[in-house]
Formats: structure tokens, sequence, C-alpha cells
């Protein structure tokens, strides 16, 4: 199983902006990241559109053909495009998913992302709706595209600017993945330390990072993330090999 995740905007295009200044591309890429490292601890394979904090093409055309050619080349079953709605009227609210049309395969995968961050998020339920984004129609696998809250909102914005929401929001839209493929997704994974001198904690997956902290032998540890032979825990990175899950 391989998803293609798109965070929406990027670099000169900030997109949609909040009353107390959050960035669109900021959320978007934030969620993005959250929701591919909780798919890679659960064995999904991913592909970004962007991993940083860049724009895909000199204008709105180009980035748009980019992210398709990146979904379309990269052989994903699906493909998810994260974004925040935003209105003139700053008390609209509320959570949507597009999908290209009612035939579209990404149809139950859409109401289950949507029914999942409406539920655990207490935004409206504003439903699956179609639309004829180029992302939805050109994308050669089924396709969502998540309107996670308003950013134009002042409340939804406050909560969209939480990084503990954003998480939550990238596990609703995991769960609702694993619910429409039959996989039984879950946020972390338990371990325990196994070096008997202790394990360093880095600020980054790589020896070259400084040192945050020394977890004792013996001690337990929640795993969020799985990166070239290194464990994502909740302040730092630790070397897999020194931990054995439990």
């Amino acid at each position: 199983m391989k998803i293609c995740i798109d965070a929406g905007h990027g670099g000169s295009d900030t997109g949609a902006v909040g009353p107390n200044y959050l960035r669109e591309k900021d959320v978007n890429l934030n969620v993005a990241l959250f929701l591919g490292d909780i798919l890679k601890l659960n064995g999904i394979e991913v592909v970004y559109t962007r991993t940083t904090d860049t724009r895909l093409g000199n204008n709105s055309n180009e980035s748009l053909s980019r992210r398709v050619k990146i979904a379309n080349e990269s052989g994903a079953d699906y493909f998810i495009s994260i974004h925040c709605n935003a209105a003139d009227n700053r008390s609209a609210n509320g959570t949507e998913v597009y999908i290209y049309d009612e035939k579209s395969k990404a149809k139950d995968m859409a109401e289950k992302i949507l029914n999942l961050i409406a539920t655990t998020m207490g935004f409206r339920n504003r439903g699956v709706k179609t639309a004829n984004f180029y992302v939805l129609k050109y994308t050669k696998m089924p396709a969502c595209l998540v309107e996670m809250a308003f950013i134009s909102n002042p409340n939804e914005e406050k909560i969209l600017a939480d990084e503990k929401n954003q998480r939550k929001i990238a596990l609703c839209i995991a769960k609702g993945i694993g619910e429409a493929v039959g996989i039984n997704i879950i946020e972390y994974k338990k371990g325990r330390v196994n070096a008997k001198e202790g394990l360093n904690v880095r600020k980054g997956p790589s020896t070259k990072f400084p040192i945050v902290r020394v977890l004792k032998y013996k001690e337990e540890i929640k795993i969020y993330s799985v990166e070239d032979g290194w464990y994502r825990i909740d302040d730092g990175w630790v070397y897999a090999q020194y931990v054995d899950l439990i």
C-alpha cells in the first residue's frame, strides 16, 4: 500500500492566512508530515509532494501540474491533499472532504476521514463534496482533498495552530485511510531500552545531532515514527537497534 500525501501550497504561496496570521501552508505541511509518520509506522509506504516550505513551480498551474506528476509517477494507490478552508465570513466553520465525482473510488475513504475529523475535533461536518479540482481530476489514483477546518475562523484558527491538534487531525486522516483499506492504524508503538549503559536521545535521526537526554536501561518509550533505523519518540530520536518493541 502506497499513499501520496500532498501538503497544499508552500513557499511564496502561503495559501489562506488566518486573522491571527497563521499560514495555511505551515499547517498543511505539519499535518502532512505527521500523517506520513503515522502511516509509515503502520507499514504503509509514503510519497510526499513536498516535505519542506517550498513552492512547486513558478505559478499555481505549474505547482498543481507538478503535484499531479509526482503522484502519478509514484505509483501510489491513493492521493491525499491536505488544506485549510477559508471564507470572507469569519463565522464559516467546519470540515469537508472533496472527491472528483460520485463515482470516485475514494468516496468511502473520504467519508471515513471526514467523520473521524468532525467527531474527534468537534468540528461541524460539512459533508463529502465533489469538485473539478486539478489534483482530483488528473491524478490516476483515487484522490481526496481534505479541508481540515476554516483558518479564517478565529476559533478554528486557534485549534489549527496547536501542534497537538495537528497530530490529532493527522491521526484521524490516517485512521480513515486505514478503515477504508482494512488496516488497523495505531498512533504509536511501545519499546523498551535494551542498552545497559543507557540510550542517547538526539534532536534528529543521526549521531550528527546533539544529545537531548539519556534514557535508562529498560525504560519504556512510545515510538511515533521510523526513519533510516531510528525511532522518533516524544522529545527526539533514538537508534532503533537499542530498543526492543514490546
